[in-house]
């Protein structure tokens, strides 16, 4: 806990940010943030990357404890601070999945704008390739304060399995479109509101839950 908050401390980064990246529940990420646990392999790995630290260090503290270049600092601020002598293209689909749930309009057109992105700033959040990558926006509270209403999310399309309990997918759950966190269990899928005003919502085997992948990132705009 006390080198992942010294960490964040040099590369300018919050503990807020931190937990939108990850997508871990706020709760959970205090425990790691304050020594009181241990993040799984795959977190710890998604955390050196964002941080630019060996995930020995962070976690035991050896060596290779790496200064965070100037770059990488820029990279985390988003693509307004970024280079832009390494742009990559990644799909902006307008496809508003509610953030308690939208009907999905499988006839209607799906409208995909192409729009360029610092290769540096993508790698920060994800090592997956742009083309399973898109950018979309959310409609709705129910994931407030973690996402909230309009804002626009990366979608990482490569990791469609909840290994980790509590990590935010977009997902549709019959005809309904919605970006919840998910909890798997033996016989069901709890899909979790972060807002504790919104009730959540439990999945079965025989109830056509899809997950199109996971939120790995979440931006007021592009």
């Amino acid at each position: 806990g006390e080198r992942l908050r010294a960490r964040a401390g040099e590369r300018e980064i919050t503990r807020v940010e931190l937990i939108a990246a990850t997508g871990v529940a706020k709760q959970t990420f205090a425990g790691y943030w304050n020594g009181d646990r241990l993040p799984p392999a795959q977190l710890l790995i998604t955390l050196s990357e964002i941080l630019d630290c060996a995930p020995g260090w962070l976690l035991k503290g050896d060596r290779d404890n790496r200064s965070p270049t100037k770059e990488r600092r820029l990279a985390w601020h988003g693509p307004r601070g970024e280079p832009t002598n390494d742009l990559v293209e990644v799909a902006h689909i307008d496809l508003r999945y509610g953030l308690g749930g939208t009907f999905v309009d499988e006839d209607g057109a799906i409208q995909t704008e192409q729009r360029q992105f610092s290769r540096q700033w993508l790698q920060a959040v994800t090592k997956s390739p742009p083309s399973l990558l898109f950018w979309t926006q959310g409609q709705g509270n129910s994931m407030s304060p973690t996402i909230e209403d309009g804002e626009i999310v990366l979608v990482d399309r490569s990791q469609t399995d909840p290994l980790v309990d509590d990590l935010i997918f977009a997902c549709s759950l019959g005809p309904v479109g919605m970006i919840k966190r998910l909890r798997p269990r033996a016989d069901h899928v709890k899909l979790l509101s972060d807002n504790a005003n919104v009730s959540d919502d439990i999945a079965y085997p025989d109830d056509d839950l899809h997950i199109i992948g996971r939120v790995v990132a979440v931006v007021k705009n592009l």
